[in-house]
């Protein structure tokens, strides 16, 4: 494996040199496809704790050192050195993510991060801690304070009603920056699907992560790898009680168990892997304003969880699909299958730019109805091992089987 990728990375170098440019450039369809190629393998021998991006990183440093002639090491001598870096004995690092919308009575765990109250004890902890990293990282005086006379205090948040997701662990902090935003957006979807169910349309509460950045790259304080990372978040303007959340719906930890599972494995068994993209979905709803884009969201949400029936259009299983499954005798079905061939026509419009009245009849309709059949899909999972047993259950009902499910 060695070997194999340091010819690709002695081929990329050639490359490299042949520029005239003084500078790096990655700017054909054969280095870039190179490049990609050479960090994902670099990145199945040496990214236990090394992230992507620093492998990429010194990836690309060691071109550039290659190119202007500054380096005598060679590619397989450059790879061991990034084994033995992602072997190292890294620091613990904790990296801490606000976000807004919510509130908790105390300090909570949840899997392997924690969600604190954003206070001023905190607010110092996180200046402190950027102070000792402006000293440690800029040597020369002059360049140490024209850092801190940018002044802390404009870049980091005062006060506000902000929470915070913290996740620490000894690897390399970019790692563990990626590894805590994976767990914020998992806990925002939780949260915004969540505030869907419980608000209503009447009552929003929107759900979002930081979105400003803070580095030396633009004259501003860096702090991502020492010990903190800190963004400041913006909307969210109710409360959502999360430890009550927890406490009073088990549903919940659930969602939050099949979500988590993303983080170790790209392929979820079924039906978590269409409970976990229907609640994606349908956290999307909370996020947009437009009740158009809301009811769109929903009805894709639904789609997730329907088994694809071979030869025939999802227009002409939709509606029957789920008025099979959630409507307990005839009369219900067949309002379900009206109402969703009525709201899945509707979409089909919407989704084809054509003018179509949504109100929040629509709105509070497919709502229930998705509630409905995601409640379905969670109660009978166990029994659920593939899509052919969910689409079995459903014929089975169509053609009058005494199956019951």
């Amino acid at each position: 494996m060695t070997n194999h990728i340091a010819k690709k990375i002695q081929t990329l170098i050639d490359l490299v040199k042949k520029d005239p440019e003084p500078f790096l450039s990655i700017n054909t369809d054969e280095k870039v496809d190179l490049e990609n190629d050479i960090v994902k393998l670099l990145n199945k021998i040496a990214g236990n704790k090394t992230s992507i991006r620093t492998i990429k990183s010194k990836l690309i440093n060691y071109l550039f050192e290659s190119k202007k002639n500054q380096t005598t090491v060679e590619p397989t001598k450059f790879i061991e050195d990034l084994i033995q870096f992602d072997n190292s004995d890294f620091n613990h690092t904790e990296i801490l993510l606000p976000f807004s919308g919510a509130s908790i009575s105390s300090s909570l765990e949840l899997f392997d991060f924690k969600i604190d109250k954003y206070t001023p004890e905190l607010r110092n902890s996180i200046i402190d801690s950027a102070e000792k990293h402006i000293k440690a990282k800029f040597i020369d005086e002059r360049e140490r304070n024209s850092k801190e006379s940018l002044g802390l205090e404009e870049y980091i948040l005062k006060d506000g009603n902000f929470l915070i997701l913290r996740f620490g662990a000894a690897l390399d902090p970019e790692k563990i920056a990626t590894q805590a935003q994976e767990r914020l957006e998992i806990l925002l979807k939780i949260l915004n699907f969540a505030a869907l169910i419980s608000k209503r349309l009447t009552s929003t509460v929107v759900l979002l992560p930081g979105t400003s950045e803070i580095n030396t790259r633009s004259n501003k304080i860096d702090i991502s790898d020492v010990n903190i990372r800190f963004n400041a978040s913006f909307l969210g303007s109710e409360s959502i009680k999360i430890d009550d959340l927890f406490k009073e719906n088990e549903t919940y930890h659930l969602l939050l168990t099949i979500l988590m599972e993303q983080i170790h494995s790209n392929n979820l068994k079924y039906p978590n892997n269409i409970i976990s993209n229907s609640v994606t979905w349908a956290s999307n709803a909370n996020i947009t304003f437009s009740l158009e884009a809301k009811v769109l969201s929903l009805i894709i949400a639904m789609e997730s969880l329907v088994p694809i029936q071979k030869n025939t259009p999802i227009s002409g299983y939709f509606a029957e699909s789920i008025a099979f499954l959630i409507g307990k005798n005839v009369s219900e079905r067949k309002k379900y299958y009206s109402y969703m061939k009525d709201l899945y026509n509707k979409r089909s419009a919407l989704a084809h730019g054509s003018k179509t009245k949504i109100d929040t009849m629509d709105f509070d309709l497919i709502l229930n109805i998705y509630i409905k059949m995601l409640n379905y899909i969670i109660t009978n999972r166990n029994k659920l091992q593939k899509a052919n047993d969910l689409l079995e259950i459903i014929l089975n009902k169509k053609f009058g089987s005494n199956h019951d499910a």
